[in-house]
């Protein structure tokens, strides 16, 4: 592939989902390539590997605003490798090509961790405001999402979609989300970096640390049923 940047490379990629599951991405030249099977092909040590198979989010040091309008959400944003969104259209897209699982890895800054999985996970299309449903509950922590995100469409500070009466969760806690009235969980919250007298805005998962503790990390994952 010639002279591309890395959202191009990215984009690349998906416009090709049966043959790319990834890229191998060199920076300093601005070269890149598609990648068909992640787990066998191991990448040169010139390049980074950028895997489109499996991560959808992810947060780490508060080095990507979140804050975001409904186009970024449905686009994604930010670098594959620290903190990004992987982009609606493009989650929807791929979980129409089977059967997934859902699972977030969260961490604090005591260095504990925790995760919570799905059996079942999928995203509508944009006509449905990329409304989600999950079943099939597991993990090392109780449960968030089956009853604040199951069904619920997306809000953006610009589109409210939510439930709540009384103005859009969204805006009032700045991020993009499957909220209802408004959250349990709020993996695209502010990253305000462990104890915080700001209820439920930052990266929060209410039971593990409550709402006015931000997490340190948080990772969603796909994966695709055998």
């Amino acid at each position: 592939m010639g002279m591309v940047g890395q959202q191009q490379c990215v984009r690349e990629c998906r416009d090709r989902p049966r043959l790319c599951r990834g890229v191998n991405y060199r920076k300093q030249h601005l070269l890149c390539e598609l990648v068909s099977d992640t787990e066998e092909v191991e990448p040169n040590s010139d390049y980074v590997r950028l895997e489109l198979d499996q991560v959808f989010q992810r947060r780490q040091d508060g080095s990507e605003d979140f804050i975001r309008n409904w186009k970024e959400y449905k686009t994604g944003f930010g670098d594959l490798r620290n903190e990004f969104w992987l982009g609606n259209d493009i989650l929807h897209y791929l979980l129409r090509q089977g059967t997934y699982e859902m699972r977030m890895d969260m961490a604090d800054f005591e260095n504990q961790t925790r995760y919570v999985k799905y059996s079942s996970f999928n995203v509508g299309n944009e006509t449905s405001n990329y409304s989600v449903t999950l079943h099939g509950y597991s993990g090392n922590v109780d449960d968030c999402f089956g009853a604040s995100i199951n069904n619920m469409m997306f809000s953006t500070k610009d589109q409210d979609n939510d439930k709540w009466l009384q103005g859009n969760c969204a805006e009032l806690y700045q991020s993009g989300w499957w909220h209802k009235e408004c959250h349990c969980a709020n993996p695209n919250g502010v990253y305000l970096a462990g104890n915080t007298p700001t209820f439920a805005m930052g990266i929060v998962y209410k039971p593990w640390r409550g709402q006015y503790y931000s997490l340190k990390s948080t990772r969603l994952m796909r994966r695709k049923q055998s």
